[in-house]
């Protein structure tokens, strides 16, 4: 049987990466599929959304706030 971590979800998943990082303190959607991305080849912010309804139906509670990020003027 699978390690599982704090949350329940299997060790080395994408799902165990999305509370790694969150518990890092990455809030950044953007910033959490592209570490995503980079280790499991693809990322998908659907799935990301799934996972934060998921943990809400377990009962946690998830506090977002909007993240600004400033972009360069396109020219």
């Amino acid at each position: 049987m699978q390690e599982k971590n704090e949350f329940g979800y299997k060790k080395g998943t994408r799902k165990d990466l999305y509370c790694q990082l969150l518990l890092k303190g990455i809030y950044s959607k953007p910033e959490i599929l592209k570490a995503v991305k980079e280790k499991f080849g693809s990322a998908s912010g659907n799935a990301f959304n799934f996972f934060l309804r998921d943990l809400r139906l377990s009962g946690y509670t998830i506090i977002s706030a909007p993240i600004l990020k400033l972009v360069p003027k396109k020219k």
